[in-house]
């Protein structure tokens, strides 16, 4: 279940990237669909991925190598959801009313 909150924040962010404002219920649907996605794509770590190294010099260099697989894992959902919703946009262009 998504929060009134979320999808506001949702909305917001979607008529910031696309300029078309979602009615309640076409974001609702556009927001669960991405969380399902995101389901299906996100892998959590385990226990034992998440041991790091003995030593504290190992421990900072592999800090920042996560650092940036965490910062580009963002960057390629971020446009992986961008391309989503304007694939989406053109085949159900019924869904996005843009208003004036």
């Amino acid at each position: 279940m998504i929060s009134n909150k979320a999808l506001k924040e949702f909305k917001a962010i979607y008529k910031k990237k696309f300029d078309i404002e979602l009615s309640d219920q076409d974001a609702l649907e556009s927001a669960t669909k991405l969380l399902k996605l995101v389901e299906i794509v996100y892998k959590p770590m385990t226990k034992k991925n998440m041991k790091g190294p003995k030593n504290e010099e190992k421990k900072q260099d592999n800090r920042e190598v996560e650092d940036n697989k965490d910062w580009e894992a963002r960057q390629n959902l971020f446009g992986f959801f961008s391309l989503l919703l304007e694939v989406d946009k053109r085949v159900n262009p019924h869904l996005y009313k843009k208003i004036k």
